[in-house]
């Protein structure tokens, strides 16, 4: 009986029993309170008497234990058995958007409107690039290049000083020999007043690293006119050539100023003795023969200062130099008496 006393203070002591207690209803306890008491009543079996304790503990505890089994099993059979729950599958639910109210009259009208005149529009603007491709075709794109400016800084030519009043200039640039006798014979074809001066500047380009106007060394050489040693005696910077007009043609020349005088005439006179020879290629130029009417130079005085000719033609044509002593010392070259004269006056 130790056994079972046991079992049922554990019992008693439990949480389980007491939270079984809770959850069971009250007909359950009475069907507990209603089987215990019967087994109490029950009366055991006899035992014979010659079983040792040993065996009747052995006896009391595998009773105990049968009616623990037979407990347990009424406990289960008492309970109601759960039904399996069944899932039922939701279907997601279908949401239908509100119905938008219908727009008024007014509305659609203007909405057909705004589209009538947008494809007015289109339409116009379509034929309107039509018509301008057809009559007005596009053309070659113009390529723009820049251009570097490369500024090319030209050596300032000053140009010579006059030696005396000129009534008009000649200007012309040289670039080749024979452009010098060109510019020459355009101007003494030209009409001039009568007694006017008219001074000749060339620019002589024919050298680009020396660029200036045409020096006295340029023209005798180009003429082949051969002068004594007098290079050095004149201020060759400023040589003025110049054309007269005259009643019988206009007459070429030319003046500069002399730096050294002495002895400056007696050379002159030295170069007569073999002028025609000197000078034959310039009165060439002329077309005049080069052979002159008198074979010596013949000598005037005009205002205190000597004029040396030697003439090629009746119409008052030769060659005539003066060297100019008593005013500014000047040396005058001219193919005419005329010109000469009239260039000791204005000086």
């Amino acid at each position: 009986m130790s056994f079972y006393k046991d079992y049922l203070k554990q019992k008693k002591d439990s949480p389980q029993e007491k939270e079984e207690k809770l959850v069971d209803n009250k007909p359950e306890l009475e069907e507990k309170e209603e089987v215990v008491p019967q087994e109490k009543d029950e009366e055991p079996a006899q035992e014979p008497e010659n079983m040792t304790s040993q065996q009747r503990e052995e006896i009391e505890r595998q009773r105990f234990l049968k009616r623990i089994e037979g407990e347990d099993s009424e406990k289960l059979s008492s309970q109601p058995q759960k039904a399996p729950e069944i899932k039922k599958e939701t279907t997601p639910e279908t949401v239908i958007p509100p119905v938008p109210p219908k727009p008024p009259k007014s509305q659609k009208i203007w909405a057909r409107v705004i589209i009538l005149l947008a494809l007015i529009c289109a339409i116009g603007l379509i034929s309107f690039l039509w018509y301008r491709l057809i009559t007005d075709p596009p053309k070659d794109t113009e390529v723009i290049t820049e251009v570097e400016e490369i500024e090319i800084k030209v050596p300032e030519v000053i140009a010579p000083q006059s030696l005396i009043d000129y009534s008009l200039f000649r200007e012309g640039v040289v670039t080749r020999d024979n452009e010098i006798s060109s510019y020459l014979s355009q101007y003494l074809e030209e009409e001039f007043e009568e007694g006017s001066f008219v001074k000749i500047m060339l620019k002589d380009q024919r050298d680009q690293d020396d660029p200036g106007y045409l020096s006295f060394d340029s023209f005798l050489s180009n003429f082949r006119i051969r002068l004594p040693e007098i290079d050095e005696r004149i201020d060759k910077d400023n040589f003025n050539l110049f054309v007269y007009s005259q009643s019988q043609g206009n007459r070429l020349g030319f003046i500069a100023e002399i730096t050294d005088i002495d002895g400056f005439p007696g050379m002159m006179r030295e170069w007569e003795n073999d002028t025609p020879g000197n000078v034959s290629n310039f009165i060439s130029f002329f077309n005049v023969s080069p052979t002159p009417l008198k074979t010596s130079f013949d000598s005037l005085m005009h205002r205190n200062e000597r004029i040396w000719c030697q003439e090629y033609a009746e119409d008052d044509f030769g060659i005539c130099y003066s060297v100019l002593s008593s005013r500014k010392p000047f040396f005058i070259f001219t193919t005419s008496l005329q010109s000469a004269r009239s260039i000791i006056d204005k000086i």
